[in-house]
């Protein structure tokens, strides 16, 4: 079996699962987390800039509240946690949008047999809501979620947890991301990385077995 991109053909004829990142791979969601982190930052009376916010993409929220917010605020971490799913998941399904190709290589590899894992940094709930405007509940394995762990992408401790739920070494799985924190953590767990959304040159994403700006020029082929 191989996975095609363009003129690339990667063997993963011994990859028995695989694994990806939820958001800005799979769903478009990103502009809502960061606008929930503007209004709750701008209640706390703390001002956040754009380049600020983009060294935070991929990470869990509770990086970015113990960074910026917490330092700054008398309000406890986990109450700035909250109100801030909260204002990100009012009608989050509605405000989503799938990325293009998601849907097709997820049911490429299910219907090939090889498992569907999901690792985000985002929340259980937020996870199964973009699972449903998916639809793909159904074709996912196992969840990790960035809300059940200590530690987050770019630590390699969810990719670890995951393959300790998949009981599989990570010689046998591959990850699709998108940002530089999800490729550290999948990279530092021994995982053969693809990074979609991103530009072909990127020097940042040099660690990425394959590179492309989208997902939907990915297939996955039986042979060749």
């Amino acid at each position: 079996m191989f996975l095609k991109l363009r003129k690339n053909l990667l063997e993963i004829s011994h990859v028995q699962a695989v694994i990806f990142d939820m958001d800005g791979t799979l769903v478009e969601s990103e502009h809502i987390w960061t606008q929930a982190k503007q209004d709750v930052a701008r209640n706390c009376g703390v001002n956040v800039t754009d380049d600020l916010l983009k060294r935070y993409v991929g990470r869990g929220l509770n990086d970015f509240i113990n960074d910026v917010l917490h330092p700054m605020t008398l309000k406890h971490a986990a109450e700035l946690n909250i109100e801030m799913q909260e204002k990100a998941l009012t009608d989050y399904g509605g405000r989503i949008s799938v990325i293009r190709g998601a849907i097709d290589i997820l049911t490429a590899f299910s219907s090939a047999g090889i498992r569907v894992a999901i690792c985000s940094s985002n929340s259980f709930q937020a996870i199964n809501r973009s699972l449903e405007v998916l639809n793909a509940i159904e074709l996912v394995e196992i969840v990790v979620s960035g809300d059940t762990l200590p530690l987050g992408k770019p630590h390699p401790l969810p990719y670890l947890k995951t393959l300790d739920k998949l009981n599989l070494d990570a010689k046998n799985t591959i990850a699709f991301e998108d940002t530089i924190a999800g490729l550290t953590a999948a990279t530092t767990a021994g995982i053969q990385t693809m990074i979609v959304g991103q530009k072909l040159d990127d020097p940042i994403f040099s660690n990425a077995t394959l590179i492309d700006p989208h997902l939907e020029n990915f297939e996955l082929l039986g042979r060749v």
